[in-house]
């Protein structure tokens, strides 16, 4: 199994095969989402999370998306304090996504 752990300090999510997931509160609950806006598929991890932390701005185009409508991921993860683990197959590359506005 590949595992990687990302600290929410300096990473925003990761790359999970070709998938970036990000780490989110939703529903007053933290989760990972697919990082991927619904509207064109921009890359939301660089977006602008607004002040609620209930939606994020594509950097794209502009369109705000609230939160609760993205994807959750379909690989097991846990999270201590600021440290996310991500597990997925030996045959899925899993790396730290380093640079986001997300915060």
């Amino acid at each position: 199994m590949a595992l990687t752990t990302f600290s929410r300090t300096t990473a925003a999510g990761v790359t999970v095969g070709d998938k970036h997931v990000v780490g989110l509160h939703q529903d007053g609950r933290w989760q990972l989402v697919l990082s991927s806006c619904p509207h064109r598929g921009g890359p939301l991890h660089f977006g602008q999370l607004d002040r609620a932390g209930t939606s994020v701005t594509c950097p794209w185009h502009g369109r705000a998306t609230v939160c609760a409508r993205l994807k959750p991921i379909d690989y097991p993860w846990v999270r201590v304090g600021d440290h996310v683990t991500v597990l997925a197959s030996d045959d899925v590359a899993i790396h730290p996504i380093l640079y986001s506005v997300l915060s």
